[in-house]
């Protein structure tokens, strides 16, 4: 939807920033949930041959962990990437 906002009328121009405003917060969590989630991923990789899980070669509840736990990061106030970026895209 590419309009000018000076012919717009001004309850679509309300309307317009509103939903470019929920979707800036949508992507900033969305993208946040995952820098969080690869960052737990590579804090437990670090961690060394035991880990979070030891004894789980394949890494499948780790990973499963790492995204729950980094989705309910971001949509609990996360680290401030999400409104960072939500500041961006505005």
């Amino acid at each position: 939807m590419l309009t000018s906002p000076v012919l717009m009328p001004h309850s679509s121009l309300e309307q317009h920033d509103s939903t470019k405003s929920l979707q800036s917060l949508k992507v900033g969590r969305e993208m946040e949930s995952l820098f969080v989630s690869v960052l737990l991923k590579e804090m437990r990789q670090a961690g060394g041959e035991g880990g979070l899980f030891p004894g789980d070669n394949s890494d499948t509840l780790g990973g499963m962990f790492d995204m729950f736990l980094g989705q309910h990061i971001a949509e609990s106030g996360g680290i401030g990437l999400a409104a960072s970026l939500e500041n961006v895209l505005k």
